[in-house]
């Protein structure tokens, strides 16, 4: 049984080089400037009067600032990048990324995803059930109640596992102490931040805060050991199992006869769930697949082939479009906020054909009209089955465009497609 693995990262979306540039050189992730994401401080000494200060700000250089949620990838540095994170990088169909700050993984024995609703369920006396009553006047076998409800929700992850604690400090070799810094130093970049104001002189920067979920600790969840394409930590709806929140809990055991072994438990509430916010532009169009097959043609006008080699067409259930939720009086008097077009990205899950084409796709030959599209060539995010686009095998076409032989390929009707605003060069306004 492959680990269950999760990474924690201090909160920080700097570029984490040297000189501030993703040309520089890379900070090692030991590094605790890349650790903790740290400003670029350096002391002056006591001063000799108040109107000097004994820590000094270099504003140029930084490896703390914290970016609005509105951008949909972040700025990774070349190198000292491991390659289980190769799926976050460069995605165009990310609408949240992780930090560039280490990626400290964890192997958990047990995850528990806590949902709660503080809700107030009240009896109430039973309605009359005498004699001569209608049978509307109640219902003796069943229970009256009034339920109180404010909205009060909350979510904990509640982990544990076993960390050996020596060694080098690098990613894969988080130590004891690294973690706890983790969570003592969580609120820096919240109640120290800047708060949305032009103070760019505070952690994090003028855009961290309490508001900004990016302002606190992600944890994300992921299986380290998984065939590509198919259970790799990403959701129905296209997001990576990323979390923002507090360490509300975190706790070490050692045992005796096991030197540097500890282990640990630690409760994580969460602030910002695996759903993309919706509030900053990220709305996505969600939609069951009812039909993939083998066509002539790539430019969405194509027939189906029962000999030969064709590309792979999809078909939805819904329209490849999403509609302008501000505007009142139904589709009919909206305006069509997105539409899906050519090379734009879609993340496909449980589809049924042979090859499956789960993951993340390009796709051409975008038919509106008739809800299809074609599978072009893969996102370069390793969560696809990349053997699909592997030219040794039964791709009869190239690396940049997917061509199947019909005698390999059997025709799918069910899956899911999603896809975002965040996809392509973004929004844009047509008639409906």
């Amino acid at each position: 049984m492959a680990d269950i693995t999760i990474t924690i990262q201090a909160a920080g979306d700097a570029v984490m080089t040297e000189n501030g540039f993703s040309s520089g050189t890379p900070l090692a992730e030991g590094d605790a400037r890349k650790v903790y994401g740290l400003p670029n401080i350096s002391s002056y000494g006591i001063a000799s009067d108040e109107s000097n200060s004994i820590i000094k700000w270099n504003t140029a250089l930084r490896w703390d600032t914290v970016k609005l949620p509105v951008d949909a990838v972040a700025i990774y540095s070349a190198g000292a990048l491991t390659s289980y994170r190769t799926p976050y990088l460069a995605s165009l169909a990310a609408t949240k990324s992780p930090p560039t700050t280490t990626a400290f993984q964890l192997r958990c024995d047990n995850i528990t995803h806590e949902f709660t609703d503080n809700v107030t369920i009240v009896p109430i006396p039973a309605f009359d059930v005498s004699p001569d009553q209608h049978d509307s006047a109640g219902t003796p076998g069943q229970l009256n109640m009034i339920v109180m409800a404010l909205g009060m929700r909350g979510e904990k992850i509640k982990l544990s596992g076993m960390l050996v604690d020596r060694g080098l400090v690098t990613a894969a070799n988080p130590r004891r102490q690294i973690l706890l810094n983790i969570a003592r130093m969580q609120h820096y970049k919240t109640g120290r931040g800047g708060q949305g104001s032009e103070n760019a002189q505070r952690w994090g920067g003028k855009d961290s805060g309490a508001l900004n979920p990016r302002s606190f600790t992600c944890l994300t969840i992921f299986e380290a050991h998984t065939t590509p394409g198919f259970s790799m930590g990403r959701e129905p709806s296209g997001d990576s199992r990323q979390y923002r929140g507090i360490i509300k809990e975190l706790s070490f055991r050692m045992e005796g006869g096991r030197p540097d072994h500890w282990f640990w438990n630690m409760t994580f509430d969460v602030i910002a769930n695996e759903h993309s916010d919706e509030m900053f532009g990220a709305r996505q169009a969600i939609s069951p697949i009812n039909r993939i097959r083998l066509v002539d043609d790539r430019d969405g006008t194509g027939s189906a082939i029962t000999a030969g080699t064709g590309y792979i067409e999809v078909r939805t259930s819904k329209e490849l479009r999403i509609w302008n939720p501000l505007v009142p009086g139904g589709e009919e008097a909206q305006t069509v906020k997105r539409e899906l077009k050519d090379n734009d990205v879609v993340f496909m899950s449980n589809t049924d054909s042979v090859p499956t084409i789960n993951g993340y796709w390009h796709v051409t030959g975008v038919n509106i009209a008739n809800k299809t599209f074609i599978v072009l060539n893969n996102a370069g995010i390793d969560y696809e089955e990349l053997t699909v686009m592997d030219t040794d095998g039964n791709n009869e076409g190239t690396s940049q465009e997917l061509q199947w032989a019909f005698s390999n390929f059997t025709a799918g009707d069910a899956g899911s497609v999603g896809w975002a605003l965040a996809d392509g060069s973004g929004s844009i306004e047509v008639p409906a």
